[in-house]
């Protein structure tokens, strides 16, 4: 059997010197600024994530006109990513395509209050430790989705224990954090004082 071609990326240079990071790092920043700020206009948030192609690239005359509190991001690039991130060069050219193309105003209505959502996506896989989907529940289910909350609400906010870096090899494996956190171990006290409840 002939394996599938891999689709080729539509911007390959977006794949280099982790610009797909620095991407994302710039959104959120630029996202959680305008929260800090009061600032709720889509037009001025999409203003300040487009600053970031020219910006990278040297040219900071869009830079020099902003106000205090809307200063470009300080971003860490090494020697050798300047060179490459030439002005008008073919990923100079790729931001900005993409951008342009990615980041409208339409779009920033949705990000203009730097929402995340990645709290239901850790609830969700606590719910299926009690509940997976592979099995259907009939008469415990509802009972399972409360486990799942109190088990939740009750171990959201452990405490950190230590923070680690993690090896460029394991960044590189898919896009994850820089750092690791190790917390305290959970608790189930939820699960006593349900005991308790149901058989005195």
């Amino acid at each position: 059997m002939e394996l599938q071609r891999q689709r080729p990326l539509r911007y390959p240079e977006l794949a280099t010197h982790d610009l797909a990071y620095k991407l994302k790092s710039w959104i959120y920043t630029c996202a959680k600024n305008a929260v800090l700020r009061g600032d709720t206009t889509p037009e001025l948030l999409t203003m300040d994530i487009h600053n970031a192609a020219d910006h990278w690239a040297g040219d900071h005359s869009t830079c020099w006109n902003l106000p205090g509190v809307r200063k470009c991001i300080v971003e860490n690039w090494s020697g050798e990513e300047k060179r490459k991130y030439a002005p008008s060069g073919e990923t100079h050219k790729a931001v900005k395509e993409f951008l342009k193309k990615y980041i409208t105003e339409s779009k920033m209505k949705c990000y203009i209050r730097a929402r995340e959502n990645f709290i239901s996506k850790m609830f969700h896989s606590v719910i299926n430790k009690f509940a997976t989907k592979r099995i259907h529940f009939d008469s415990s289910h509802t009972a399972r989705l409360a486990c799942a909350a109190m088990d939740w609400n009750e171990n959201i906010r452990r405490d950190v224990r230590a923070i680690y870096q993690r090896s460029s090899n394991d960044i590189a494996i898919r896009r994850r954090a820089k750092t690791n956190r190790y917390l305290a171990d959970k608790t189930s006290c939820w699960k006593r004082a349900l005991g308790r409840r149901v058989f005195g």
